[in-house]
């Protein structure tokens, strides 16, 4: 399964330049840079799986949804042109915003009708919304370690979640850490990939 986040904060490198961005319509948004890295890097990913692997893609920010709606319960292979065709349309049209709610992700893998073998976790930083711990408005570095730690609960166990991780935004600096942790603790990884990633 990946999981790709698709908050407002993937459409910036900084805090700052990401609320500018929340201003733009929609068709700006999805071609904001950040953003159209994060759909290419998962493009590269779906064109690498082996032939044989089955997979599902489900966005979060305060919802999670599957990249194909109403299909939500399927697994796709890449060797079924006309899903990936819809697919590949799908992920143009998604557009960043809102908040991050990790935790309802988690729970979203949980209740698949089949658990996958593995998470890709395609992020920027910390969780910003918990349904455990509800907050409205900015939330600091300590609510966002909190939810994060509310989130790692729902995850099914024995589940390996590897971390590909954006660049984090100025208010997260622990977030590679918790995320190093994440690996280690459900035999993962945790990629920080180059901004050039992956055009090279």
């Amino acid at each position: 399964v990946f999981l790709v986040r698709c908050s407002g904060s993937m459409l910036d490198d900084t805090i700052d330049a990401a609320a500018a961005r929340l201003e733009d319509s929609d068709e700006k948004k999805r071609e904001a840079p950040k953003w159209r890295r994060t759909i290419q890097a998962l493009e590269w990913m779906l064109a690498n799986l082996p032939p044989e692997t089955r997979f599902q893609i489900l966005f979060f920010n305060e919802e999670t949804f599957p990249v194909l709606p109403n299909r939500g319960d399927e697994w796709y292979a890449t060797n079924d042109r006309k899903t990936m065709t819809e697919i590949i349309t799908r992920l143009n049209e998604v557009v960043p915003k809102g908040g991050a709610n990790m935790e309802r992700a988690f729970t979203a893998v949980r209740f698949l009708p089949r658990l996958p073998d593995s998470i890709v976790l395609v992020t920027d930083g910390l969780p910003t919304r918990s349904d455990s711990l509800p907050m409205e408005g900015d939330v600091d570095e300590g609510h966002r370690i909190r939810f994060f730690e509310i989130a790692q609960k729902q995850l099914p166990p024995r589940i390996p979640v590897s971390t590909i991780l954006f660049p984090t935004l100025t208010g997260d600096p622990g977030a590679p850490g918790l995320y190093w942790e994440l690996a280690n603790a459900t035999r993962g990884a945790l990629v920080s990939p180059s901004r050039s990633w992956p055009d090279t």
